[in-house]
């Protein structure tokens, strides 16, 4: 610990410095990357360095941009809106890369919401990007090794039934709880609706995949969902 409250003696001195009628541009780049060092080796929240530099969080949050900014404004209070988001996502982008779970949380918690919420929807997307690439790649070398062996081909397809009775099994056992727990005729009526309504709309699409593709079945029951 004795580095690291050294390293807070070192920021004071250097906000005070910075703070005085004589600022320099040089303190505040010295007392952010101090500040910077500091959080990062510590872990700590910004409302703890603004306790201990006996400063606000607003000003430990600027400090700490501009740090991340590459010091593009002339002060840490001079940044404009661009530049502090630019800096926030990279500041974002480098610390999921490397910190621990819980440094990424208190990461997190310093955004403002609406930073957080562009992170929150940046890495869903992400996350789907490489989710579907990663099944298109499974398909296909799949498809590449059941080419040669039918046998295998065979016992995918026996396993997709397999599961597919399982999902079938299962809804058809929701639909006896619904039945035992729902007493109102009326309900009973619509669950019945939407049991045989389901039930239909998969024997259709089973018979007709036989005249030619899953997708021509699904489009050729949507088409008659339009006509009826």
């Amino acid at each position: 610990m004795a580095k690291l409250d050294e390293r807070l003696k070192r920021a004071k001195a250097f906000l005070a410095i910075a703070e005085s009628k004589d600022s320099k541009r040089e303190a505040y780049k010295m007392a952010a990357a101090e500040i910077a060092a500091y959080k990062q080796e510590s872990g700590c929240t910004q409302e703890f360095l603004a306790r201990n530099l006996k400063t606000t969080k607003s000003t430990i949050s600027k400090l700490l941009t501009w740090y991340e900014s590459g010091f593009q404004a002339e002060t840490p209070f001079l940044m404009d809106g661009d530049a502090t988001r630019r800096a926030a996502v990279s500041h974002t982008k480098r610390t999921l890369r490397e910190a621990s779970p819980k440094q990424m949380q208190e990461i997190l918690a310093d955004l403002p919401d609406d930073a957080v919420e562009e992170v929150r929807q940046a890495v869903g997307r992400e996350t789907d990007r490489r989710v579907g690439e990663r099944q298109e790649r499974a398909r296909k070398g799949d498809a590449e090794r059941m080419k040669g062996n039918p046998t295998l081909a065979l016992f995918a397809f026996t396993g997709a039934l397999g599961r597919g009775r399982a999902v079938i099994r299962s809804i058809a056992r929701g639909y006896e709880d619904f039945q035992a727990l729902v007493l109102d005729e009326d309900t009973l009526e619509l669950g019945r609706d939407a049991y045989t309504e389901f039930r239909a709309d998969v024997v259709l699409a089973l018979d007709e995949v036989l005249e030619g593709s899953f997708d021509q079945a699904v489009q050729r029951l949507l088409d008659g969902e339009k006509e009826g």
